[in-house]
């Protein structure tokens, strides 16, 4: 989507009172940030946006690139594309796992000190990793992280769909979940809806990620609540990961201005703990009662 179009849809976002920006210095090889940046300048609502991005990824190569130098590089790209002297929040976009994480926190804590990033976390890091960066920083008293952003969603991955990312879906994801709640973080959920899994179930996913096994099942059940409790499928898939728990949030997407005011209905639909548990592995005989718009 470029030009009148894209500008378009940020400003139906605005409009809808949307204003956390989610953006990378990966996407379209800064040509999100390009945009982004363009329609900052032509609206002037910088500071009334709360604006996310970036840096850190690994070359294409598959090289590193966490350390001072590359994530300078990558911060001073970002906000001049963004046309803006500071980020709301800065996430490191991958983790490469064995990678001392002092030169790392020192980094941070000096883009913090600067004034160019107000605060920082991670993306598809696991959160034991978070959970180290967290006690150092804490220990040396430099500024922590303060949020995490792993693919969390009802469908549950059958294939990883990019290298290096990471998942806190199904069971196995319960411990994340518990941990960054111990640790007041925000969690940033990415491809809450499964990457058109909604459009396309049964081995027909647009992402080979979502395709097949008990997912399938999960579109059933997912369709026949939404039915029961009176709202559209993707509204309950969002209000899926909301409901588990105040720090979670959803990063959504869509090129349809009309999506968006459809999708922001799920902040008011809350999911009771019998709905969630049906939803996610189809315990109980049948969809839970009808009419449930207040968590149980």
């Amino acid at each position: 989507m470029r030009g009148p179009q894209a500008f378009a849809l940020l400003d139906r976002a605005f409009d809808l009172g949307i204003r956390a920006f989610d953006t990378a210095a990966i996407y379209q090889l800064g040509g999100s940030e390009r945009l982004i940046g363009e329609w900052l300048r032509r609206t002037g609502v910088r500071d009334r946006i709360y604006l996310i991005s970036k840096g850190g990824h690994p070359s294409l190569l598959g090289r590193a690139r966490l350390g001072r130098r590359d994530l300078e590089r990558d911060l001073q790209a970002s906000l001049r594309r963004l046309r803006t002297d500071y980020l709301d929040l800065y996430l490191l976009h991958r983790d490469a796992p064995g990678t001392p994480l002092a030169p790392i926190a020192e980094t941070l804590r000096a883009f913090v000190a600067g004034g160019r990033i107000r605060a920082y976390g991670v993306s598809n890091w696991t959160h034991e990793r978070f959970a180290a960066l967290h006690a150092l920083a804490v220990s040396r008293g430099m500024s922590h992280p303060i949020a995490s952003s792993p693919q969390f969603s009802l469908p549950q991955w059958v294939a990883m769909p990019y290298p290096g990312c990471v998942s806190i879906g199904g069971s196995a994801g319960a411990g994340a979940l518990r941990a960054y709640r111990t640790a007041g973080a925000a969690v940033l959920a990415w491809s809450p809806l499964g990457s058109g899994w909604l459009r396309a179930p049964g081995g027909r996913a647009r992402s080979r990620a979502y395709r097949g096994g008990d997912n399938d099942a999960r579109h059933r059940r997912l369709t026949a609540l939404a039915e029961r409790i009176g709202c559209m499928p993707a509204q309950a898939a969002v209000a899926y990961v909301l409901a588990h728990g105040s720090n979670l949030h959803a990063i959504v997407g869509t090129r349809r201005p009309e999506r968006l005011a459809e999708l922001q209905g799920a902040v008011e639909l809350a999911l009771g703990p019998e709905q969630l548990a049906w939803l996610a592995d189809g315990r109980g005989r049948s969809a839970p009662a009808a009419g449930s718009r207040t968590a149980s």
